[in-house]
């Protein structure tokens, strides 16, 4: 009979600790040899003797192949080892779970972890840290819905790229920090709501032909270069109570009918809202201070713009090729003297 066990190999100097494998060979017969031997769940140890689960072992001979399950646990320990990571590409290409539940004190997981899984549902909703290498759910096109809470996870680039059956994500309190292109290109979402505190890199939700619903509220909330463009399905803009910094183009070329921004502070980038021709109705209240140069440049449906009076700085061209919009604003306010100058259509508040 062929026993494999993980242990630690001696760790060299400077360099971190592997895997290894250690046989021990006992005598029997044939026939028990040959008989097949349930799945193994390998590991290794990290500095700190806690563990990183590698996924099942795959390739050694007389070794069972995991059984579907639609919940796959994954253990708090391992002979004896608290669980804190996931390996890089440790589930890749699994076909043999749904759901996952995680330790309560996982801290990492690896580039690709779960990558082309058969994972149809995420749920996270640890209190401790947690970090996402890049690509780690990245075409797991069973995957409907992720609902993330009461956290802060930061997730590498192109986290969820290629789930094409991803249709709505949630993220509720805590802080999401995620990488360029996070959900670029997942033509069947349609509802996202960030109520936390949320950094989004550059190309974010690009692509996303079916987001309608764009619910941004109650926190810092930090856009990336182009991190909406070209989402044509959006029907509504909503940011509430946050404090907002918009990157270069963000929304550019949305289709969204109309932008509420509600008791938010902070700034509109260069070319925000650049193009979106199907814009009616932008309110902006009290609390932001600037709109970048370009930011409503080519919204020609626009009817008007309410501009509150904290506004102290408006970019050249925000407001070119709108049409005939009315510009809404306090009297004396630099958004006042800003249509004056540029022969814009003016109303008082």
């Amino acid at each position: 009979m062929l026993l494999t066990a993980m242990t630690a190999c001696e760790k060299k100097e400077g360099s971190a600790p592997v895997a290894q494998v250690t046989e021990v060979t006992a005598q029997t017969t044939t026939e028990t040899t040959q008989a097949m031997r349930p799945p193994v769940l390998l590991y290794r140890t990290n500095d700190d003797g806690t563990a990183a689960v590698q996924g099942y072992d795959m390739l050694s001979e007389n070794v069972e192949k995991p059984r579907y399950q639609s919940v796959l646990r994954i253990p708090d320990e391992i002979d004896g080892l608290k669980v804190t990571a996931i390996d890089a590409e440790g589930f890749a290409d699994a076909d043999y779970f749904g759901i996952v539940e995680f330790p309560e004190r996982i801290f990492e997981m690896g580039d690709g972890c779960f990558r082309n899984s058969a994972l149809s549902g995420l749920t996270l909703h640890e209190t401790l840290p947690m970090t996402y290498g890049n690509e780690a759910f990245a075409g797991c096109e069973k995957l409907e819905h992720v609902w993330l809470t009461d956290s802060v996870m930061t997730f590498g680039n192109d986290a969820f790229t290629g789930c094409t059956g991803l249709a709505d994500f949630h993220y509720q309190e805590g802080t999401l920090i995620a990488g360029n292109n996070f959900c670029a290109g997942l033509t069947g979402m349609w509802n996202l709501i960030l109520d936390c505190d949320a950094t989004l890199g550059n190309g974010a939700f690009s692509g996303c032909t079916s987001l309608t619903h764009i619910d941004l509220s109650g926190g810092t909330v930090t856009l990336g270069d182009d991190c909406f463009t070209g989402c044509t399905g959006t029907e509504t803009l909503l940011f509430t109570e946050a404090e907002l910094h918009f990157g270069s183009g963000c929304f550019a070329g949305c289709s969204a009918d109309s932008l509420t921004i509600s008791d938010c502070t902070g700034e509109i980038g260069d070319n925000c809202f650049t193009d979106c021709k199907e814009m009616h109705y932008v309110l902006i209240q009290e609390g932001i201070t600037k709109i970048g140069a370009g930011a409503f440049s080519g919204c020609e449906s626009v009817d008007s713009f309410i501009i509150p009076a904290t506004v102290t700085e408006i970019g050249e061209g925000a407001f070119a090729g709108c049409g005939d919009a009315l510009l809404m604003a306090p009297a004396g306010s630099y958004a006042a003297k800003y249509a004056e100058e540029h022969g814009l259509e003016y109303s008082e508040l």
